[in-house]
């Protein structure tokens, strides 16, 4: 018969507990199936290991009826503890499976807010756009087969840009004019999100960029999404495109791009379903749907033949007002039609992120605070 490292088994569970938000103490060891639940959970078996568990818990409840300070306060505590390691646990989500309370609170974490916008549905300029077919004709066989969105997405790129001005250029205040390309970037990882106790990944259909950076990264492998501008989001004609899903690209590209808040989003299924996604002030995201794919890609086209041109005026206005801090200078006259126009984004005077690290360091001044009282309670056992 194996001996057991009780000491080490109950810190085990200890640690597993705590890991798993379950406060021992609080087990209802007449209830079967929460204690069948916390086998599992503790991956304890066999009919003795399932009995020193049970006397472990009998134990520790023992110690705290018999501990120091009032029932009352036991209780906050305890309430406190559970409350806390709640807030502690890291919910994950894919890009496409995040729902529009996870995508809020994510996007609070970085000081992001996302509005809907009523529809537009002026015609645009020049023709029509036409209807991209998902679907190809069978060699031989007379028929048709509808592809899968990852198996028509370059094709589906190509056709978008087709509809697009011939020879695209972009032109900032200190850069000269270059073409702009699109690239089929399916399987590339964002970068990633994690705040507020959420974290998400995900990746993107299109990246648009430079031709100059597109060749430079397929010659070394670099990610595109460090320098592009726009990405693009495909979908067929009989699937759903996802807002949530498109919030959380277009965040993860303003943070991985050299662009920043200036980068666009362009979400459609080549027929019907067209959407705009941009930050239309300092980390406010605007998103708006579009009845006519000519208008949408008219605005999608003039949102990036002036990302250099908004990103550097945004630059100079942010250089501005760091030296009027430097200086220590408090007036701001002037500043309120920059902080107001389109084109004059400012960061937010919390840094993204702040609020997470506010709340891990009140937990950590609450468990010193509780560490100190339990070392003074059986409660404890000098092993809390």
């Amino acid at each position: 018969m194996t001996d057991v490292d009780v000491d080490a088994e109950k810190r085990a569970w200890r640690e597993a507990a705590v890991a798993n938000g379950v406060v021992l103490e609080s087990v209802d060891l007449q209830d079967r199936e929460d204690m069948k639940e916390l086998y599992g959970m503790l991956r304890v078996a066999g009919v003795a290991a399932k009995s020193r568990l049970r006397a472990f818990i009998h134990e520790r409840q023992q110690l705290q009826q018999q501990g120091t300070g009032t029932t009352t306060e036991r209780k906050q505590i305890q309430e406190m503890y559970e409350m806390m390691m709640v807030q502690e646990k890291t919910e994950k989500k894919s890009f496409t499976a995040a729902n529009t309370s996870f995508v809020g609170e994510l996007l609070d974490g970085y000081d992001m807010k996302f509005r809907l916008v009523d529809s537009e549905d002026e015609p645009g300029k020049g023709d029509p756009v036409g209807r991209f077919s998902w679907a190809l004709s069978i060699a031989g066989g007379g028929g048709e087969a509808t592809l899968s969105e990852p198996d028509r997405t370059e094709a589906a790129l190509n056709w978008i840009q087709s509809w697009m001005t011939i020879g695209l250029t972009v032109d900032g205040l200190s850069v000269k004019k270059e073409t702009i390309g699109f690239k089929d970037v399916k399987g590339q990882l964002l970068h990633p999100l994690h705040a507020n106790h959420r974290e998400a990944s995900g990746k993107s259909d299109g990246c648009v960029a430079s031709e100059k950076n597109i060749q430079l990264c397929d010659r070394t492998g670099e990610s595109l999404y460090n320098y592009s501008m726009a990405l693009i989001e495909v979908q067929t004609d009989h699937s759903q495109l996802k807002k949530t899903q498109m919030l959380l690209q277009l965040a993860a590209l303003s943070l991985q791009s050299i662009y920043k808040q200036s980068v666009v989003l362009l979400g459609t299924d080549c027929h019907t379903k067209w959407y705009l996604l941009h930050f239309e002030e300092p980390n406010r995201i605007q998103v708006q749907q579009y009845v006519h794919g000519r208008k949408c890609l008219d605005d999608f086209e003039a949102l990036l033949v002036s990302t250099k041109f908004r990103y550097d005026e945004r630059q100079a206005v942010n250089t501005k007002r760091q030296k009027s801090v430097h200086a220590g200078e408090q007036d701001l006259t002037g500043f309120q039609d920059e902080l107001s126009s389109t084109t004059g984004l400012v960061p937010p005077a919390a840094s993204p992120g702040q609020r997470t690290t506010d709340k891990a360091l009140n937990n950590e001044a609450f468990l010193h605070r509780m560490a100190n009282f339990l070392a003074e309670s059986p409660m404890g056992n000098g092993e809390w």
